[in-house]
């Protein structure tokens, strides 16, 4: 493609990325990086996404952080899901709450993705107090939808509060497989298989 002198643009980076992460070629990856950033396409929000998730998968969390904060501030809420993401699956969960608090700081409207996302760092933490304040949130901004409202139930269930997660359930206008694997989990952990079976 350079050498018949045609510029890439936003979707031929991202794919380049997903080859590298493919590959797992980490250098290839950092030299997309550094193309980007030359080329003035690191500002694209579309690209900016790629990078943080193929510094998250193949590198570490610190890398994809230090890519996150290349640029002084962030408006693009896909970019602040992808780093909240990340932090989660490597279970930071403190540094996904933190940039979630950060986001939240800068006045950007979390979507159900960064809601979900938030859930499941308080629920690894036990956080129930927190996951109730985001809930709160959620309920405010009419942002329930079936994968946060089962982020919600998965929140109750691991804080130990199956009343909660019931009540949940049952305000949830539409379920999927894994609400229901997620309640009647629930009720399995605590010992109440009569309960598992019923909502089974």
């Amino acid at each position: 493609m350079w050498r018949s002198s045609f510029e890439p643009d936003e979707i031929t980076y991202r794919s380049v990325l997903s080859a590298c992460l493919a590959m797992q070629s980490n250098s290839s990856g950092k030299q997309v990086y550094s193309v980007t950033t030359k080329n003035g396409f690191f500002l694209n929000g579309y690209v900016r996404t790629g990078m943080i998730d193929f510094f998250a998968q193949s590198c570490t969390l610190e890398d994809a952080l230090r890519v996150f904060y290349d640029v002084s501030s962030c408006e693009n809420v896909v970019c602040w899901n992808a780093i909240i993401s990340a932090a989660v699956k490597k279970e930071e969960n403190w540094v996904a709450f933190n940039l979630f608090v950060q986001m939240g700081k800068q006045f950007l409207m979390p979507n159900s993705f960064t809601f979900s996302s938030a859930l499941t760092a308080c629920a690894a933490l036990k956080e129930l107090e927190i996951g109730k304040e985001i809930q709160g949130w959620i309920f405010k901004c009419g942002a329930v939808d079936v994968f946060v409202g089962t982020a919600l139930i998965d929140l109750y269930v691991k804080c130990g509060d199956m009343d909660g997660a019931v009540k949940m359930f049952s305000l949830m206008p539409t379920r999927n497989m894994v609400s229901w694997t997620a309640i009647i989990s629930g009720f399995v952990q605590k010992d109440d298989c009569l309960d598992a079976l019923k909502f089974f």
